[in-house]
């Protein structure tokens, strides 16, 4: 059993691509709502676009969206591709679920909350 600490986007596509290839995976995340994953703005150079779609293909995940981003007062609209978080989140918890990995809410704010899950197998942080 993989532990990976930290239901962000990193922990998140972590937990993803390792049950994926097969391994068992617990994925832990506080779940508290202002993460950075909900609070960045997730932009995408317009040919950047080619992972995302590899795993919207691969795994359902959705929320990638164009724009049209215009920086200053008198700035030229610039294409881009826009996360939004809450159909990523949605989306990825099928993909989670669908995969077979273990979601637990828990907060882990002392390293001696860690020592139990070393004791299972590898543990994998991924979180801020």
């Amino acid at each position: 059993m993989i532990t990976v600490v930290g239901g962000g986007l990193a922990g998140s596509l972590l937990a993803l691509e390792l049950a994926a290839l097969g391994s068992s995976v617990r994925l832990i995340d506080a779940a508290e709502g202002d993460r950075a994953t909900a609070l960045s703005y997730g932009l995408i150079p317009p040919g950047g676009g080619g992972p995302w779609r590899s795993l919207r293909h691969r795994h359902g995940i959705a929320g990638l969206q164009r724009r049209w981003l215009q920086f200053g007062l008198r700035g030229w609209p610039l294409p881009a591709l826009q996360v939004d978080p809450q159909r990523f989140a949605s989306s990825m918890q099928i993909a989670l679920e669908r995969l077979g990995v273990e979601q637990l809410v828990q907060r882990l704010d002392a390293p001696a909350q860690l020592e139990p899950l070393l004791a299972l197998g590898p543990v994998v942080l991924a979180c801020g």
